[in-house]
């Protein structure tokens, strides 16, 4: 499953997402599903959140490739997961992520996946820790030349 950014995506009528936020579409294919019963495992939503998050950071200027470059990289700090509904084999989802704030070095953003039209199937808030990759310490985003959080 591969999520492709797509401004255009609709969003649930109760979303609130800011105008800025990342909004992406995949389908589930299958690769997802529990052993044991038919719906996506409870693992690969925490997947689709940092892959969700990397199209967003790629899209602030901010992808692992940049921040590999000046020696940095955003590491988890913690998830908070709100499983509302199971996704199934063939279900469109959409996925919206956003910043809610940055505060030195920790950055809180939101994920939101969906299933079309309107069911919320997962709803998450993930503090990030932006890490120095020599001394492994949190550094201020401020510490990356022309650094913004939002464009």
């Amino acid at each position: 499953m591969r999520w492709i950014q797509d401004p255009s995506l609709s969003r649930p009528s109760r979303l609130n997402a800011p105008a800025g936020a990342c909004t992406a579409r995949a389908t589930v294919d299958g690769v997802q599903l529990s052993s044991g019963v038919a719906h996506v495992n409870n693992v690969e939503y925490v997947r689709w959140i940092d892959e969700l998050a990397a199209l967003h950071a790629l899209e602030l200027g901010h992808g692992r490739p940049a921040m590999l470059e000046v020696g940095r990289m955003w590491f988890v700090a913690r998830h908070e997961l709100d499983y509302r509904a199971e996704c199934f084999d063939g279900d469109a989802l959409g996925g919206a992520t956003w910043l809610e704030r940055v505060d030195g070095a920790r950055a809180w953003r939101r994920t939101v996946i969906w299933r079309a039209p309107e069911q919320i199937v997962l709803t998450a808030l993930t503090a990030w820790a932006l890490v120095d990759l020599a001394s492994r310490r949190p550094v201020a985003l401020r510490s990356i030349p022309g650094a913004s959080p939002t464009r």
